[in-house]
């Protein structure tokens, strides 16, 4: 009700009225903000490694590509071809979506060590292996299957080869043996870890005549962080052996490429005869068709055969080395 002219507001009034001003002028109240969580963090420990420690256990690692190739290589009876394509530390739920559906895996125990890893790959590169593996020609298993219980013990023979070597290239953690587990069909749908453990991964890229794939281990980063990489590089021990010495040359020896070929015969022409050569003109090689071809290992012949055709391929059939 609004008061005549001619009445003054009382002090009271006054009072009030400005109150019901200064409240209206007023800002809502701040909304509290959420406590942040606090973590620990051990620098004497740290819990992810450098782009220059990624990269030295990446060399610690370099020869678990062309081991796992040679392994590959005897079970599918065909020259596979292995590289180390990526060192990576990541969480394992950022893995499984990186890894999506339609994978399959082991995964496998360190033991004694209790430490626990996981090997995956698509079910595809998995399914074009075991058929070569059984004598097939690498072709994909149609539908969504899945391996039999027999399948799969076969299919183990792969993954073993594949992580195989890990106890002496990761020898610094302790001695260990790796421990296959079950088969698993759907890696999404097992909870081997947490989503939030920290994963140390490699990646393998397998490239074969049947097509390629990756194939990817992961373990905690707990164990590989026992692998010290601040000395983490060539592995040089003052008290190294002879025996071992000579061992470890045994082992890189019997992994070094070495280029073959055959030859199929040699011919000398003179350079006015090379100048005039056109497609359709023959040479004559020095070599009858009954006669056996060289087989030149690094250039030099090793070994005698007679050329032939195998799975579609030419190939020679060695008959003396």
């Amino acid at each position: 009700m609004t008061p005549p002219a001619d009445r003054k507001l009382s002090k009271d009034e006054v009072a009030a009225l400005v109150e019901h001003i200064e409240k209206k002028g007023e800002a809502a109240p701040e909304r509290p903000e959420e406590p942040r969580r606090v973590e620990s963090y051990d620098f004497f420990r740290p819990s992810r490694f450098t782009r220059s420690e990624l990269e030295k256990l990446r060399r610690i690692n370099i020869n678990l590509a062309s081991r796992a190739g040679l392994n590959a290589s005897r079970l599918m009876r065909s020259a596979v071809k292995a590289q180390l394509v990526s060192v990576e530390q990541m969480k394992w739920q950022s893995i499984l979506d990186e890894i999506g559906e339609g994978s399959v895996g082991f995964g496998f125990e360190m033991t004694p060590l209790e430490h626990r890893g996981v090997v995956t790959m698509k079910a595809p590169f998995a399914s074009s292996c075991l058929d070569r593996m059984m004598g097939g020609e690498g072709a994909a298993k149609s539908g969504e299957g899945g391996f039999t219980d027999l399948e799969a013990k076969i299919f183990r023979r792969f993954v073993l080869g594949v992580v195989a070597p890990l106890p002496d290239l990761w020898r610094d953690i302790g001695k260990f043996e790796i421990q296959l587990g079950a088969y698993a069909q759907d890696v999404q749908s097992i909870g081997i870890f947490p989503p939030g453990e920290d994963m140390f991964e490699l990646v393998l890229l397998m490239q074969s005549e049947m097509g390629s794939g990756q194939v990817a281990i992961a373990v905690p980063f707990d164990v590989v962080r026992s692998l010290s990489p601040s000395t983490v590089g060539p592995r040089q021990t003052a008290a190294t052996s002879p025996e071992a010495v000579q061992a470890a040359l045994r082992d890189n020896l019997q992994m070094a490429p070495l280029a073959v070929s055959a030859v199929l015969g040699t011919a000398e022409i003179g350079v006015r005869r090379l100048l005039t050569l056109e497609p359709g003109d023959v040479l004559m090689l020095g070599t009858n068709i009954e006669d056996p071809v060289d087989v030149r290992i690094n250039d030099r012949v090793k070994a005698w055969g007679y050329p032939g055709v195998a799975r579609g391929r030419i190939s020679v059939k060695l008959i003396e080395t």
